[in-house]
């Protein structure tokens, strides 16, 4: 990615691939792909009740930027606290956070984005320790 934007955004359903700084990806089973290709991801959702998966975009290393409805989704505090999510409630703030991406500020946090996916891993273990436990009362 360059480090301005160019004025072009593709939209990968209606468009033929063209060479462009914002890539719009409505459809499901590409994103994680797309993920480890991208400078900056902004989680679609955040202006309702809540945003889309923030997960996959952590996973692989990615610091995202979502709307200011972040609050509802547990996993989102503790990103944000870690500053590997974003929050943007206006224009300037998504300004910003396309800045940084840009200008690379985010790739030492990739590490740390993956890191944090892995500490917080074995819910399912967890889950199924506590059910055997309960089934041998």
């Amino acid at each position: 990615m360059s480090n301005a934007f160019n004025g072009k955004i593709s939209n990968s359903l209606t468009e033929e691939p063209q060479n462009t700084n914002v890539l719009l990806i409505p459809e499901f089973g590409v994103l994680r792909a797309m993920y480890t290709l991208a400078d900056a991801v902004i989680v679609g959702g955040g202006f309702g009740k809540a945003t889309h998966n923030v997960l996959e975009a952590t996973v692989q290393g990615k610091v995202a930027a979502c709307g200011p409805n972040w609050q509802s989704i547990p996993e989102n505090k503790s990103l944000v606290a870690e500053g590997l999510l974003h929050p943007a409630e206006n224009h300037t703030h998504w300004t910003a956070y396309l800045q940084k991406a840009l200008r690379g500020d985010f790739v030492q946090k990739e590490e740390q984005a993956r890191n944090w996916v892995l500490a917080h891993s074995g819910a399912c273990d967890t889950m199924i320790e506590t059910l055997e436990q309960a089934v041998q009362l």
